[in-house]
């Protein structure tokens, strides 16, 4: 299935997670480890790309390690803009419960409840998505729900080819059109 989502949702979604410093399920620091260098509660974030802001996020907690470059946002949400200097940019948020990645490897897993919505009513929520930003891949094994004006799709997962705008959704796929739910 071909869609403008995957390069325009993934591609802005990975730039400002991996910007914004998300999180994974990482395990607990060893005993008497020193806490993250930096942990900010309650925070809302902007992420820019050159001049121009991307997306708007809020997390409940974030905490990040400048020496690795590891980062974790709990109860995260970011409204994107993508293609902010085209004339007509797509709006859209992502959430999740846990986002965490790595800034300098462009890498980032969104767990617990990841949904995304656009503009143009479509909605896709898994239980897990990994990142990829040096390859430009989004992807996840956990089964996937996409809903749009009219139609649905329910998939074991999916791959997004960003530099390709491709969304592909793994078998089996169960789709209905015309469906008004």
């Amino acid at each position: 299935m071909r869609t403008p989502l995957a390069h325009t949702v993934v591609g802005t979604c990975l730039g400002v997670l991996l910007s914004a410093g998300a999180g994974c399920v990482q395990p607990p620091p060893p005993a008497g480890a020193p806490p993250p260098e930096l942990t900010l509660h309650e925070v809302t974030f902007h992420t820019f790309r050159g001049s121009n802001r991307v997306a708007v996020g809020t997390a409940e907690r974030l905490t990040y390690e400048r020496t690795s470059g590891d980062a974790v946002a709990t109860t995260a949400q970011v409204n994107f803009v993508s293609g902010a200097t085209e004339p007509k940019p797509r709006h859209f948020r992502l959430e999740a419960r846990q986002i965490c990645g790595n800034v300098p490897a462009q890498l980032a897993d969104a767990e617990g409840d990841v949904t995304l919505h656009d503009d143009q009513g479509l909605t896709g929520v898994t239980q897990r998505a990994h990142l990829d930003g040096n390859r430009s891949i989004a992807q996840g094994v956990d089964p996937v729900a996409v809903r749009g004006p009219g139609y649905r799709a329910d998939a074991v997962g999916f791959r997004l080819l960003l530099n390709q705008d491709e969304l592909t959704l793994n078998g089996p796929v169960k789709s209905r059109f015309g469906d008004k739910r």
